[in-house]
């Protein structure tokens, strides 16, 4: 790896580290998760960053892909088991971050740290030429040790510049053979989910993430000037709906949202909620794949 590109990762994995620890800080019963996500978004603006996607808020079973709305009045409520994702970057190279805190009690610390060890061991095994479903399996056996079960259509992913998705995944099971095996140089999130639930996620309703995915599809003056707006803002990476409000009026916002996403011209990312309604932990760490073993950039 080119050592500019390098320090690009390093750097941006060591904003997205600080920036998540502040946030967890900030979890506490009656807080907004709006103003948890904007303040998040704002420091790693102000470190020199850019925003990989919006900083995700998933409150007990829910799992992933929520975000806050710019108008969002939910609190964190004592008990709750919250999951803050977040991601920077530094011209294109993306960390990808997530730890899950426990809203002012301490009843699920167990399920807490089975994430948290299933991720130390899977980093534990990454090194170049290991396949892809090996790592499946330590996740799945450390998470099953501690009684709990692995989410099983959860994983982690392959990251190249401006892409937070990309090639393949990185499975939280055993089950899944890929056949797909590291190689040096590759930047991979890998990110456990542990679940007191049936360890499956499903679709629920929207979560405020959208993602331009036809954009050539739009026909009519007002999609077309929102998909000029957003590549020139967002290039090929995820985006809130509170974002679009600087660039498109608010009274238009939804409609045009709802109605670019039915036609396919944007990907909006639906809540991914535990099937039992399950509570699910997560962690999360970003790392570069070396010869003999890893190097993570997000972990400060």
């Amino acid at each position: 790896m080119d050592e500019s590109i390098h320090e690009k990762y390093i750097e941006a994995g060591k904003i997205a580290g600080e920036v998540l620890k502040y946030c967890c800080s900030l979890a506490k019963p009656g807080v907004k998760l709006l103003d948890v996500a904007e303040k998040g978004e704002e420091l790693i603006r102000s470190k020199g960053a850019g925003l990989a996607f919006p900083l995700n808020i998933g409150i007990n079973s829910i799992a992933a892909h929520y975000t806050p709305s710019h108008s969002d009045e939910k609190v964190f409520e004592k008990g709750d088991l919250a999951k803050i994702d977040l991601g920077a970057h530094l011209d294109g190279y993306i960390a990808d971050t997530a730890r899950t805190v426990e809203i002012g009690t301490n009843k699920h610390s167990n399920l807490i740290a089975a994430s948290k060890a299933a991720l130390d061991r899977a980093i534990d095994t990454v090194k170049a030429g290991v396949d892809v479903a090996k790592i499946g399996k330590v996740i799945e056996e450390e998470i099953k040790h501690r009684n709990f079960s692995s989410i099983n259509n959860l994983s982690g992913h392959k990251m190249e510049r401006y892409h937070l998705h990309v090639g393949f995944n990185i499975p939280n099971v055993a089950r899944f053979q890929f056949g797909k095996k590291l190689k040096e140089d590759y930047v991979i999130a890998i990110e456990p989910f542990a679940t007191d639930g049936g360890g499956h996620v499903k679709n629920s309703t929207g979560g405020n993430i959208y993602l331009l995915e036809h954009p050539e599809w739009a026909r009519y003056p007002s999609e077309k000037e929102f998909v000029r707006k957003a590549k020139k803002e967002f290039t090929d990476l995820p985006f809130s709906e509170r974002w679009c409000t600087s660039l498109i009026p608010k009274e238009r916002l939804l409609f045009l949202l709802s109605t670019m996403s039915k036609r396919r011209i944007l990907h909006a990312y639906p809540q991914l909620v535990e099937v039992r309604n399950g509570l699910v932990a997560q962690t999360e760490h970003t790392v570069i794949v070396t010869e003999d073993g890893c190097e993570p950039t997000t972990r400060i």
